[in-house]
């Protein structure tokens, strides 16, 4: 029984640890593709802004 429990316990802190890695993963995602988004912005006003 406690043997099992152990198990249970392993699989659980496993599972969270993927969990928070795909949270880490997609925040990182979120963060170069608003970079992204903010350079082309600023390029766009830039240039609009030369003409």
């Amino acid at each position: 029984m406690f043997g099992f429990l152990k198990v249970n316990e392993e699989a659980k802190r496993n599972n969270y640890d993927r969990h928070i890695e795909e949270k880490r993963k997609k925040r990182l995602f979120d963060i170069i593709f608003f970079s992204i988004s903010f350079i082309l912005l600023n390029l766009i006003l830039y240039f609009i802004t030369k003409v």
